[in-house]
């Protein structure tokens, strides 16, 4: 062993072609890097499984008190009552998921509270008027939940076009399944069971896109070429 390799020696001078900044660099650009949305779900899973299991048991139960004339004064008020449920579920779901290790945190909760209802308005119009545009609608709702706004999902885009695309598309894809679903449920089984295994499904499957769009508005842009050794 030669005498700067000892213990308590002081280290050699740092070579001339090595930036001050490079030993960061090259020390784990993972550090830098929000942690994946599978992480986000394993960490903050048993939140997020609550409040799936919460909005299911609260939308059956709410089945199980309707009416048989749906534009009576109960029918109204139940689905009030769950246009109010869903929505807790969705703040609370973007909530758990931005908290989370690698999670966007741009945003309270009021304006987090206004951005999920503007989107489920708008869903709620396009199911009246375009049912066929309801899962584009709720991808893009995504995007601009996620990243805090209108102005900045446009941002977000610009900085990951590919993973933005992608990711709309499988959301897209999933609440196309999800509608099938729900379709395929009420031919065998109606009433409360059905909208409890409806609503579980969709619940998981929010869960899970809620971590990843989460993840992608917190992922930083990507470095130029070469930057690291700058």
């Amino acid at each position: 062993m030669t005498a700067p390799d000892r213990a308590g020696a002081t280290p050699g001078p740092v070579p001339s072609n090595v930036s001050a900044a490079q030993p960061a660099a090259l020390a784990g650009p993972a550090a830098h890097l929000p942690r994946g949305p599978w992480r986000t779900l394993a960490h903050r899973a048993p939140v997020l499984a609550i409040t799936v299991a919460a909005n299911a048991a609260i939308q059956a139960l709410l089945v199980a008190l309707e009416p048989g004339l749906a534009l009576s004064l109960l029918g109204v008020v139940l689905a009030v009552l769950s246009a109010a449920a869903l929505l807790a579920a969705s703040v609370a779901m973007w909530r758990t998921a931005a908290r989370a290790p690698g999670g966007s945190t741009s945003s309270g909760v009021g304006a987090l509270i206004l951005r999920c209802t503007a989107v489920g308005a708008v869903a709620a119009l396009a199911a009246v008027l375009l049912p066929y545009l309801v899962p584009i609608v709720i991808a893009l709702g995504c995007a601009v939940v996620a990243a805090g706004g209108f102005r900045p999902s446009i941002a977000l885009a610009a900085r990951h076009p590919v993973r933005l695309t992608v990711l709309a598309v499988v959301t897209v894809i999933v609440v196309v399944l999800i509608e099938i679903v729900a379709l395929l449920v009420g031919l065998f089984v109606t009433g409360w069971p059905a909208a409890a295994v409806t609503w579980l499904a969709a619940g998981s499957a929010a869960a899970i896109l809620i971590s990843h769009w989460q993840s992608l508005a917190a992922r930083p842009s990507p470095r130029p070429r070469g930057s690291e050794l700058n």
